[in-house]
C-alpha cells in the first residue's frame, strides 16, 4: 500500500541515515497495466483513475518527484486483440513501422489527459499532508500553492460519497479529473459539500485556516489510533 510504505520509509528515517538528512525523496517509477475484462470505454477511465490517485498519493505522503511510467505503450499489438489495448502507456503507440519504444507517433489515451492535468495543478506544491477526517474509503491530501491551497480529494467506495468540509468562505475552483473547471462557494458557515467518486476532483482556493485545522484534526486522530483510543 503507496501511503503506509511511504510512511514507514520517513518514520524510520531511512532517507537521513542512508543518503543524508534532508535528502529529497523520489519515486522513480510508477504505473499501471491491466487487461480489459469488461468495457473497453469504462478500463480506460479506470486507467487514468487509478494512475492519477497513485501518484497523488505519492505526492501527498511526501515525495519530492514522481516519474510516470511509460509515455506510450510498448506492446506489439500484432499479437494483442484490439480490445484489450490498455498498457502502462499515458499514450497509445502508433507507429507506423511498429517501433515500441521510441515511436515517431502517438496518440493521447484518457490517462495522458488526466496526467496532464495532474501536472498543471500540482508542479511546484508542497504537501500539506493528508485530511483524514472524512471516514474510511476517502482520501483527501492537500498541497500549498503559492499563497493558496489546494485539496484532491476522492472515495475508493463503488458508489459515489458526499462529503462536507471547510473550506473558508470565498469562491472556489474545483477540477475534474481532465481538469475541466468549475466555481463553486461555500455556504455562510464556510463549508462546502462535494460529491466524490473514484475519479479524483481538485478544489483550488481552500483556506489556510482551514487546512491547518483539519491537519491538527488528522494527527490527533492518527495519534489516538496508534494509542488504541479509536478504531480505525
Amino acid at each position: 500500500e503507496i501511503a503506509s510504505g511511504i510512511r514507514e520509509f520517513k518514520t524510520k528515517s531511512n532517507a537521513d541515515h542512508y543518503i543524508g538528512k534532508g535528502a529529497p525523496i523520489l519515486q522513480t517509477e510508477d504505473g499501471l497495466h491491466f487487461d480489459v475484462t469488461n468495457s473497453y470505454r469504462a478500463a480506460l477511465v479506470e486507467h487514468a483513475e487509478r494512475i492519477v490517485r497513485s501518484h497523488l498519493i505519492t505526492l501527498g505522503e511526501g515525495c519530492d518527484t514522481t516519474f510516470f511510467f511509460y509515455l506510450s505503450d510498448f506492446d506489439d499489438y500484432s499479437k494483442r486483440p484490439q480490445t484489450s489495448r490498455v498498457s502502462y502507456g499515458l499514450f497509445y503507440n502508433e507507429d507506423p513501422t511498429g517501433r515500441l519504444f521510441g515511436p515517431r507517433e502517438i496518440a493521447p489515451k484518457p490517462t495522458g489527459m488526466a496526467v496532464a492535468a495532474l501536472t498543471r495543478l500540482l508542479e511546484g506544491t508542497p504537501t500539506a499532508g493528508r485530511l483524514d477526517m472524512f471516514g474510511e474509503g476517502v482520501y483527501a491530501y492537500a498541497f500549498r500553492r503559492a499563497d493558496e491551497y489546494l485539496v484532491a480529494a476522492w472515495t475508493t467506495n463503488a458508489a459515489p460519497r458526499r462529503v462536507r468540509f471547510a473550506v473558508g468562505r470565498e469562491t472556489l475552483s474545483q477540477f475534474d479529473l481532465m481538469g475541466n473547471r468549475t466555481r463553486v462557494d461555500p455556504d455562510a458557515t464556510g463549508m462546502l459539500e462535494v460529491e466524490l467518486s473514484t475519479s479524483p476532483v481538485y478544489l483550488l482556493g481552500v483556506g489556510a485556516d482551514e487546512v491547518k485545522a483539519a491537519r491538527k484534526r488528522t494527527l490527533a486522530h492518527t495519534a489516538s489510533l496508534v494509542e488504541g483510543k479509536l478504531d480505525p
